[in-house]
């Protein structure tokens, strides 16, 4: 089954690229036999080689866009969906599905900084000595600060979820919510292990991790056109985070002005059904969706993965009443936790940027 899907993907890439691409593809499968048991060097990452588990391409993936040997780097570009019926060239603005006419169609993006995470296979986790369990899941491209690192995380142990909304300045508007992700505490630490080049003597242990799903563009830093979140030139990454890569992300690369954070009201079992459904919608999707500032962002991604663990206990009226709140703006992402009983402003905590790790942490760079 593993060989028809993989079959079936590469054959439906299109165009000059995709043409250059299967015949990539067609060489490294026939020696991909050989490479499942070749020694892996110390220098490289210990997942090198070609692992048939691993081997999975979604339809914007193309080897021409590869920046390193990091064998979990997602080397994708920018892609242009079909026209809608009667409408060509136009774009859903608010509400629906965007059709994507990129500026930056055909462009590679630059995943330096933000990546989906991305599930290790047996062999992978084997490689870093991470066997993984049913309450112990291990990702790559978890990122703390400029580097990516292969996280074993005990997802039966998260003992709170925080919403946490990030407000920004915003020009003739004033300072509101401009990004929303959610801070899993643990009560067993989670286990990061450099991915790329291999450093055991590096491995750490933190006891918090930040899920955020990212706009990915052609440009590694943080500041993108705006106009560019609408059109199609930007992709969504579902990614993990330690503290201190979103500390410095919102706060010494960007203007941050503050990070509110909301416990949620979810029992434990739903704590982990959380975390998993996000790690492996992270996988599945990897690249391969836009990342649309109306419609499918930082914060509906969010939501859409708390319903989907919430809906069961909707009343019909109660899932159309739901359905019809903002869900795509951070700065009404509380209200809208609110009406789902999940929050209130009773279960604010102190801000994340004031916690003492927090506050020590931007000291360094002068914040």
């Amino acid at each position: 089954m593993k060989w028809i899907l993989t079959i079936a993907v590469i054959a439906g890439l299109s165009g000059a690229a995709g043409a250059a691409d299967l015949s990539e593809l067609q060489r490294l499968r026939a020696s991909e036999i050989a490479g499942l048991n070749a020694a892996v060097p110390a220098a490289e990452g210990a997942a090198s080689g070609w692992d048939l588990d691993a081997m999975r391409f979604n339809h914007n993936e193309s080897l021409r866009c590869l920046r390193s040997k990091d064998p979990f780097e997602i080397p994708a570009y920018l892609f242009a969906t079909p026209p809608a019926a009667g409408k060509p060239e136009t774009i859903t603005v608010f509400g629906g599905t965007a059709t994507g006419f990129p500026a930056d169609e055909g462009k590679c993006v630059n995943t330096d900084k933000f990546r989906s995470a991305v599930r290790l296979s047996e062999k992978q986790r084997a490689a870093y000595r991470l066997p993984g369990s049913p309450d112990t899941l291990v990702y790559a491209n978890v990122r703390h600060l400029d580097r990516f690192y292969v996280a074993a995380i005990p997802v039966s142990a998260i003992s709170e979820l925080y919403y946490q909304v990030v407000y920004y300045p915003v020009p003739l508007v004033g300072v509101r919510g401009g990004h929303a992700q959610v801070r899993a505490l643990f009560s067993r630490p989670v286990r990061l292990t450099p991915q790329f080049p291999a450093s055991p003597s590096e491995v750490f242990e933190i006891s918090s991790l930040i899920f955020s799903g990212q706009a990915v563009g052609t440009s590694a830093g943080g500041y993108f056109d705006p106009l560019r979140t609408i059109d199609g030139s930007m992709l969504l990454g579902l990614g993990v985070y330690t503290d201190q890569a979103k500390l410095f992300d919102q706060y010494v690369e960007m203007k941050g002005q503050e990070t509110r954070q909301y416990r949620l009201r979810l029992s434990a079992e739903q704590k982990r059904r959380y975390a998993r459904a996000y790690l492996e919608d992270a996988d599945s999707r990897r690249l391969s969706t836009y990342f649309i500032l109306t419609n499918n962002n930082c914060n509906t991604n969010q939501f859409r993965i708390l319903d989907g663990i919430l809906k069961a206990s909707y009343t019909p009226a109660q899932a159309e009443a739901l359905a019809q709140l903002n869900s795509f703006d951070p700065n009404s992402a509380v209200s809208a936790l609110e009406a789902r009983g999940l929050t209130s402003e009773a279960d604010r905590v102190l801000n994340f940027e004031k916690e003492e790790a927090s506050v020590a942490f931007l000291q360094k760079y002068g914040k």
